[in-house]
């Protein structure tokens, strides 16, 4: 659109309209930039018991600050506590639940199991259940099923590396 504007004369209504459409494209590039620069600088923060629950109610209450419909956390047994950055995980919490809240998820049950002295937490929530080569894809940078709405396919990525790190 800059080259259009550059290249021949247009009315002031005209220039003021690509001049938007610009203006847009380079939010969005902006956006994107600081989606990936988030990703490459880890949160470096020392790991310490953390309470997971206690963070993904701290993300509920975020997301729900920001107008988003929170499916309902239905705790299917008391967590154990986890070795972890706590800023980390709840980042990790938040992208989660707003993959839920976008898959029109309504509830979320959440439960733990526990091996040689690790954790895995479990998050299921009842929304939309993607297809087989969506969850190979999920934390690849840039896949997203949801371009047409403003997704830029950096959540999950973003989501997998701070766990990698943890």
């Amino acid at each position: 659109f800059a080259q259009r504007l550059q290249r021949s004369p247009a009315s002031a209504e005209e220039t003021q309209r690509k001049l938007a459409v610009i203006l847009t494209e380079v939010g969005r590039c902006s956006a994107v930039v600081e989606q990936l620069r988030k990703l490459a600088a880890p949160l470096d923060e020392a790991l310490g018991a953390c309470a997971p629950m206690d963070l993904l109610r701290e993300s509920v209450a975020r997301l729900t600050l920001l107008g988003r419909p929170v499916p309902r956390l239905d705790l299917l047994m008391t967590l154990p506590m986890v070795q972890g950055g706590a800023r980390s995980l709840a980042r990790v919490f938040d992208q989660i639940l707003d993959n839920a809240i976008q898959a029109g998820a309504t509830i979320i049950r959440i439960s733990a199991t526990t091996n040689a002295g690790r954790v895995q937490l479990m998050l299921d929530n009842n929304g939309e259940t993607p297809e087989a080569a969506t969850v190979a894809n999920a934390a690849k940078p840039f896949f997203t099923t949801r371009s047409q709405t403003g997704g830029r396919g950096l959540g999950l990525t973003i989501a997998a590396a701070l766990l990698k790190e943890q």
